[in-house]
């Protein structure tokens, strides 16, 4: 077969005959960063891209390191689990040949992971409650994956208590929000994530 190019076939089931058939990795810690604060995360996720194939989870150790103890060779897609068992599963994928060590995994600080590809699997805004939240505006509007898809940040001070709160704000077209500078204050309606996290789907303001 002429270099650079593959045979697809059709997609292999996962067994467990397959699975005692794979040779398994054994991995030294690893290392995980730039993860997006708003999303609480306590786990790392791989997803197996083989239909019926695994999903490996690893906690979080207060430096971001993690520890697999084996690992079947393959292609997975990378996510985080939060505090309250909600995973935000990444269109990123590691691809595991041999064996590993010093790997480092770098989830690019996105807060919304489930909009970097061609597509949310599932909008985390559906169901959402409508609200508005003012704040001030900590990051300008950064792509995500696809053209004008961004977001930017804000901190929301709640006035009863002075607790800030950063906020991470979806932005489906870059045409819907103004020119933001950073330390400006601005009001933003939208609707809200239904997984608790601090996160918002931004209605044109």
């Amino acid at each position: 077969m002429p270099s650079g190019t593959y045979k697809r076939n059709a997609p292999m089931k996962w067994t467990k005959e397959l699975d005692t058939q794979l040779r398994r990795l054994w991995l030294e810690r690893m290392n995980v960063k730039a993860i997006a604060r708003e999303l609480d995360t306590t786990s790392l996720i791989l997803r197996s891209t083989m239909p019926d194939g695994p999903t490996l989870v690893a906690q979080l150790q207060p430096d971001r390191s993690f520890e697999f103890s084996s690992i079947p060779i393959g292609a997975y897609r990378t996510g985080v689990r939060s505090d309250a068992g909600t995973e935000f599963v990444s269109w990123s994928m590691v691809v595991i040949r041999g064996m590993v060590s010093n790997l480092t995994i770098d989830l690019k600080n996105n807060p919304f992971p489930e909009f970097q590809g061609a597509g949310p699997t599932r909008s985390p805004f559906i169901n959402g409650k409508k609200t508005e939240i003012t704040g001030v505006v900590t990051q300008r509007l950064t792509g995500i994956a696809a053209p004008d898809v961004e977001y930017f940040r804000m901190d929301v001070k709640d006035e009863s208590t002075g607790v800030v709160t950063p906020w991470a704000i979806y932005v489906a077209h870059d045409f819907q929000a103004p020119n933001l500078v950073i330390g400006e204050t601005v009001s933003v309606p939208g609707t809200l994530t239904t997984d608790g996290t601090h996160r918002l789907g931004a209605d044109p303001f």
